[in-house]
């Protein structure tokens, strides 16, 4: 049969209120009184009623981290770095995946209005639109967005100086000798693809070097001709391979330089050298954090600047 709290505070000759104060280790039960009830519950195989205590307080202790996928390195990076300093602050997290799906998205945005989370912290990916949030920011619920700015909602946005990080990339190509530029960003997808090619477009124009949109579908005939140097640029390893590899005859004879953000695992290939702009993951972290802990105190406090890129790395054949 299942031990009741009534049960225990009859066992231990003291109120129910008493016993409850006690198990949470409240300051205010001597520790004498708080160490023979813990000890009993114990013995008794007592587990309290979280549901209950849920109800009761409104919210977990448990920040969420809303995520449109497992695989990608700004997300489990982030993800990692923010338990840490949760943990610090005596909070847990939970990784929930919207996978990009609109639907998932509204459902777990619902869920966190349940009372099953202290706050969130939401990279939104992918999903377009965001007016679900509308509803925990009017209970002002705890939230803060990463890496893609949202438009539509007064709420605070944790991102990278994609534009001037985009610029980086380019400069460090041209240092490489690239002769022309290839711009595979994804603009139609969110605002941070489009920070990223305007950046580009940017510093490359301003260099007297030509580029072409891939995006466009008609400028693969105007590469320059000859084994001249090709810079590549995308948010991610993916969309470059792909071009390169579906578009072969025209990159035939030409040596690439890729550039691309976060991560590029496994060798340049099809690139003799990648340039990788790696964003400031522990930086962002411990900005959502802060602000989502100082935000549960019912502190206000001023919504973090765009931060720059920690490092380009540069990668070169290991093999």
């Amino acid at each position: 049969m299942k031990v009741k709290l009534k049960d225990l505070a009859q066992m231990c000759g003291v109120d129910a209120s008493t016993v409850s104060r006690a198990i949470k280790g409240d300051p205010r039960i001597s520790k004498a009184t708080t160490e023979r009830v813990q000890e009993v519950a114990r013995k008794m195989g007592y587990q309290p009623n979280l549901a209950a205590r849920l109800l009761k307080q409104g919210h977990s202790h448990i920040f969420w981290f809303v995520v449109p996928a497992l695989g990608t390195t700004i997300d489990w990076k982030i993800a990692e770095r923010a338990s840490i300093t949760a943990a610090k602050n005596g909070f847990d997290t939970a990784i929930a995946v919207h996978h990009g799906r609109q639907e998932d998205f509204n459902r777990l945005i619902d869920n966190m209005g349940s009372g099953l989370a202290a706050g969130a912290v939401i990279n939104r990916r992918d999903i377009k639109d965001v007016s679900a949030v509308r509803r925990l920011l009017d209970m002002n619920f705890p939230i803060i967005f990463i890496d893609v700015p949202v438009g539509s909602l007064d709420v605070c946005v944790i991102t990278t100086e994609n534009s001037v990080a985009s610029e980086g990339l380019v400069k460090n190509c041209l240092n490489e000798g690239v002769d022309e530029f290839v711009l595979a960003f994804d603009r139609e997808k969110n605002p941070v693809e489009q920070q990223r090619f305007d950046g580009a477009a940017k510093a490359i124009t301003a260099a007297g070097v030509r580029y072409i949109d891939a995006s466009q579908g008609d400028g693969w005939g105007q590469l320059i001709h000859g084994e001249k140097r090709i810079g590549v640029l995308a948010s991610w390893q993916g969309p470059i391979q792909d071009l390169v590899f579906a578009n072969a005859d025209v990159f035939c004879g030409k040596e690439l330089i890729a550039g691309c953000f976060d991560a590029w695992p496994g060798e340049p290939a099809p690139a003799k050298k990648v340039i990788v702009a790696v964003q400031d993951y522990d930086g962002m972290a411990d900005a959502a954090l802060n602000h989502l802990i100082s935000a549960h105190g019912g502190e206000r406090q001023g919504c973090p600047a765009a931060l720059p890129i920690a490092e380009y790395q540069v990668l070169n054949g290991r093999f």
